[in-house]
């Protein structure tokens, strides 16, 4: 469990794949829905947060999450529709939300995250937690030098920077630490981090606990990282005086990120919702961003 005093800070979750991150992020995702808080999850890549909507045994239903797009989605998601879904997301509409951009083509997810970004800084209202699964697509350290690549970063930095003001609540995941921008881990005043093997990966997390507490306990914990088993991690932050080495429990929703067993096809999904009020929803958001900017869409 994460302390919810914790709760109101940036969160960085870090760690190789398959060392626990992603459980941990559903972890809190579970612990923040049933303080009541919105949430809403971006997945770039690898649609691993679906599995929330089904109870443990991937039977029943679980947390009441809408996916938009992506293999599992209960509707399609539209590229060009960055701007409309943040402003939903901003002020409330959509209320518990995983945006799956496992099907965009290239270059399609970073133009989405810029005008999402940007609808949702200026549409806002109350608590809002923004997961970003695997961050450092969105912001990082070293440029590419193509498409969105330096709006992504901005709006990246800036919901970091000044989203907490407005309610913001930002939970950074990634695998590849190394290629996080600065900023970004800087701003997040909580840090857990999982089984790193890489020196690259470690280094930004070890120079993070060296700026956030005393030299012999960083020196401590970076000794730890290449062993910490699957689910275990250091639970850190400078602000709230924690450094405690963590077993993070199994989540109360289906885990979807073990490794398939079984058949093509077999396994359970997500149950099927009604989705006419969430379509009428998505398309009258959309027709609205089009009146007011065409050139958007």
């Amino acid at each position: 469990m994460i302390p919810a005093e914790a709760h109101s800070h940036h969160i960085a979750v870090l760690g190789k794949t398959g060392a626990g991150k992603t459980t941990t992020v559903k972890g809190l995702i579970e612990q923040v829905v049933a303080a009541g808080d919105r949430v809403c999850i971006l997945d770039p890549i690898k649609s691993d947060y679906w599995g929330l909507t089904l109870d443990r045994n991937g039977k029943r239903q679980g947390l009441p999450f809408r996916i938009l797009g992506g293999p599992y989605g209960h509707v399609p998601l539209h590229p060009p529709a960055g701007g409309a879904l943040g402003k939903l997301v901003g002020e409330g509409a959509l209320r518990h939300c995983i945006i799956d951009m496992a099907d965009f083509d290239v270059g399609e997810p970073a133009a989405f995250f810029v005008a999402f970004a940007r609808s949702l800084f200026r549409s806002v209202r109350g608590c809002l937690y923004l997961v970003i699964e695997e961050a450092h697509t969105f912001a990082p350290k070293e440029r590419a030098g193509f498409g969105e690549e330096s709006k992504c970063i901005h709006w990246t930095k800036k919901l970091a920077t000044a989203g907490r003001s407005k309610g913001i609540r930002l939970v950074v995941a990634t695998q590849r630490t190394q290629e996080l921008h600065n900023a970004v881990l800087g701003s997040c005043e909580t840090m857990i981090v999982h089984r790193m093997t890489a020196p690259a990966d470690q280094k930004p997390a070890v120079d993070w606990l060296k700026a956030n507490t005393d030299k012999t306990t960083a020196a401590d914990i970076s000794a730890t990282l290449s062993s910490l088993k699957t689910g275990e991690g250091w639970l850190c932050s400078g602000e709230l005086q924690i450094m405690s080495r963590v077993r993070f429990p199994r989540c109360k929703t289906f885990d979807n990120t073990s490794t398939p067993t079984g058949k093509t096809g077999e396994g359970p999904r997500p149950k099927p919702i009604a989705t006419g009020e969430l379509e009428k929803l998505l398309a009258g958001a959309v027709a609205e961003a089009k009146a007011n900017d065409p050139k958007a869409l």
